[in-house]
């Protein structure tokens, strides 16, 4: 039986550099072009329009390298996206339940000295929605928050932009190089620390685990707890 051949090298090259270019596209360009049609759409909406996209891309920086240089191999195998079972599992899970509650409280700092400077901070706007929306428009922005964007997002900034720095730098820097660009990424000052930090534990966490499904739970699971906690808090 033949084994699939893997050319793993310019498969993440490839990936970093569609995911990069991704990157640029949705967090500098896009934001600036697509500003005037905010006014043509429902706060939910247009937030809606803009996550699909997004996700889609980071999903595809991704597949397309594995479909071009290694066609014959599982994705399973080409993306680690085995399934976390046992102590795995329960790391991924009630790690993050512990790093939730740690990061609220660096969140609360950043808040803090934020308006000590006096620049008073502004929550995303999925938070927004979350706290003031329909019943309605929460379910429908649930599955793109805690389905769609931990895939997206990890295969993204777990795998593309942390692969192939990993390869040459060793784990820490990698780790570091793609956490701070997830933090940055998010365009938000009042989240940024926490999130920079987030990206840490999820790094270590793929590694810990050699499986991307463990932050993909990990990430649906912070972002659902944040969305409970949101919503009970508003209501």
């Amino acid at each position: 039986m033949t084994v699939p051949e893997d050319n793993l090298s310019p498969r993440l090259e490839l990936s970093f550099s569609l995911a990069f270019v991704s990157l640029i596209f949705f967090t500098a360009v896009l934001p600036g072009v697509s500003a005037g049609l905010r006014d043509f759409f429902p706060s939910w909406l247009f937030l809606l329009l803009m996550t699909v996209p997004v996700q889609a891309a980071n999903i595809a920086s991704c597949l397309i390298p594995v479909w071009r240089y290694s066609p014959g191999l599982p994705l399973r195998d080409a993306l680690d996206l085995k399934i976390p079972k046992g102590k795995d599992l329960e790391t991924a899970v009630f790690g993050t339940l512990i790093v939730y509650f740690l990061l609220a409280f660096v969140t609360g700092i950043t808040v803090y000295l934020l308006r000590k400077i006096g620049i008073e901070p502004q929550e995303q706007e999925a938070v927004m929605i979350f706290r003031s929306g329909t019943p309605l428009e929460v379910a429908i922005l649930i599955p793109c928050t805690v389905i769609l964007a931990p895939v997206g997002e990890e295969f993204c900034f777990r795998y593309a932009l942390f692969r192939k720095p990993e390869q040459h730098l060793g784990f820490f820097p990698a780790a570091l190089i793609s956490s701070l660009i997830f933090a940055a990424a998010h365009l938000n000052l009042q989240v940024m620390p926490a999130l920079f930090l987030l990206g840490l534990w999820l790094s270590w966490l793929y590694r810990r685990t050699g499986s991307l499904l463990a932050p993909m739970i990990a990430h649906a699971l912070f972002n659902a707890m944040s969305i409970l906690l949101i919503y009970v808090i508003a209501r």
